[in-house]
């Protein structure tokens, strides 16, 4: 059990956690993918490889022809982004209350640095989070870029929250030795949040409900 008002920091996952782009993220890599090379990817075959940046993915998907897959792939990502204009509804009020009550935010991301700013900048989201800590082209690299931003804060990691939605992301704040919380609101076809996530410390099916958690267990500045 962890006491009232002891977080002083919470960092934020991006992809189904913030706002649904998930689905954003499959279509653009079908898009490409089936532009250059004539071949229909499933969604599933796409997913499997989540965890690395988009970089990563296509080196894993088309090693032979990554790079140009790549820079096809940043135009259509950005030409999409129509169709997730903003993020989840209560996310920004969200984020108003907790900057209001001064607690640190940051973001941690598999996505590449590209896509984030892309996709922050979109939603109107970027001057919330410091640091920005994005994904890696060899792997999942969470945990590491969590301890990045302990460091940068200096604040213990019992004092901090991890938000984000999936499996992996609960065990990579386990690793990092902050509070795993579960966002389980977005709930899409491309999500695993109705896979068990032993390491979730809390699990929340609506932003209003992690607000209420939030008034009970952040220390205001």
């Amino acid at each position: 059990m962890i006491e009232e008002k002891m977080l002083k920091g919470i960092i934020f996952d991006l992809d189904g956690t913030l706002a649904n782009t998930l689905p954003l993220c499959v279509r653009a890599y079908q898009q490409v993918l089936l532009s250059l090379f004539q071949r229909e990817y499933t969604a599933s075959e796409i997913i499997a490889h989540f965890g690395r940046s988009e970089d990563g993915i296509l080196q894993q998907l088309v090693p032979d022809q990554w790079e140009i897959s790549f820079q096809h792939y940043l135009i259509a990502y950005e030409q999409l982004h129509w169709q997730c204009p903003e993020p989840f509804q209560g996310i920004r009020k969200l984020l108003d209350l907790l900057k209001q009550q001064h607690v640190a935010l940051a973001l941690v991301t598999g996505k590449g640095r590209q896509t984030t700013d892309c996709t922050l900048r979109y939603l109107g989201l970027t001057e919330y989070f410091h640091p920005i800590e994005v994904g890696s082209a060899n792997g999942i690299v969470k945990a590491t870029c969590i301890q990045r931003v302990l460091d940068e804060w200096q604040i213990p990691p019992q004092r901090v929250a991890y938000v984000g939605d999936s499996v992996v992301d609960m065990e990579e704040a386990h690793k990092a030795a902050v509070l795993p919380l579960r966002a389980a609101w977005g709930g899409g076809a491309f999500s695993d949040t109705g896979k068990d996530a032993p390491y979730a410390y809390a699990t929340f099916r609506y932003v209003e409900q992690f607000m209420a958690w939030i008034e009970q267990y952040v220390e205001a500045q």
